[in-house]
């Protein structure tokens, strides 16, 4: 099984760009294991399709716009478009998992269906539905991964998303619509510019809060809210993160991380990566290097 997680690729405002299997038909259906990804989570990422989890054995958390989800053997959940979430391990139990995603666009047939039975549970403030242990939604998602194995064929693939959608709604919770404040929107931008702007050393809370035009409270409030850190808490995290990846896949130098990441100081980034990895950085590309001998 290889890695599976949504394509690192992103659009300017931080949208994950998702690769589909297939180039005319926005679908993209994987199985794989949590103990393949990278620090057993995926990055904290949205995407304007639909995406389902199942999981087959074992266990994984999932945060969705500020909250956490245990899933267990045979419960399944939907994020909905634009939520902000991340899969998890939990104290470090693996999963055995199937992951779904497809764009809104597959379930618009005509005005009439797009106006009655997808865009207003896409524009509603439901950012999730919980599925647990439903057998139903369990064999339904699992059809989508043998159809893959096998015939591949679009019109199978077609009719069982009708169906996973209709199973899905039947269990919305009451639709309301979204805050007119525009809350996530705001924090998704945010998101975005941090992470388009993570090299600047000079990216503070100010200018985060700026992007979007909104005070700096209001920036704090919105993070703390929904991601349960701040905006500088979660900006030195990407920067630390993106360290270590390049870290681990490039022949770089820790000064060179330092700058690239908006450290003015190799020795503050040195502490600072430390405290969030365990180890400063040439020990850590030791020992990792060491496990894949």
């Amino acid at each position: 099984m290889e890695l599976s997680q949504c394509p690192a690729n992103r659009y300017f405002d931080g949208e994950e760009k998702v690769s589909y299997d297939y180039p005319s038909f926005p679908l993209y259906v994987h199985r794989s294991k949590l103990s393949l990804l990278k620090n057993e989570r995926s990055d904290l990422h949205f995407h304007g399709d639909l995406e389902y989890i199942h999981i087959y054995s074992g266990s994984m958390g999932y945060a969705i716009n500020g909250k956490n989800i245990v899933l267990s053997k045979g419960d399944s959940l939907f994020v909905n478009a634009k939520a902000i979430h991340s899969g998890y391990a939990i104290n470090g139990e693996d999963a055995d998992y199937g992951c779904i995603l497809f764009s809104p666009l597959l379930l618009s047939f005509g005005a009439t269906m797009e106006n009655s039975l997808v865009s207003p549970f896409l524009s509603s403030n439901v950012s999730y539905v919980y599925f647990k242990d439903d057998e139903k939604m369990s064999s339904l998602l699992d059809s989508m991964q043998k159809i893959k194995n096998g015939d591949g064929s679009v019109l199978s693939f077609e009719s069982t998303i009708l169906s996973i959608w209709k199973e899905t709604i039947s269990k919305f919770p009451s639709l309301e619509k979204v805050d007119d404040d525009g809350s996530i929107v705001y924090l998704r931008e945010m998101i975005g510019f941090i992470k388009s702007n993570y090299m600047d050393s000079s990216l503070n809370l100010s200018s985060i809060a700026s992007s979007v035009n909104i005070s700096t409270s209001s920036a704090s409030r919105l993070f703390r809210h929904y991601l349960h850190v701040s905006p500088v808490s979660f900006l030195i995290g990407y920067r630390l993160d993106v360290s270590k990846e390049r870290l681990l896949n490039e022949d770089i130098s820790v000064s060179t991380l330092a700058n690239d990441a908006g450290y003015d100081s190799a020795s503050f980034f040195i502490r600072s990566f430390k405290k969030r990895f365990g180890l400063a950085p040439k020990e850590y590309k030791k020992k990792e290097t060491s496990k894949e001998r």
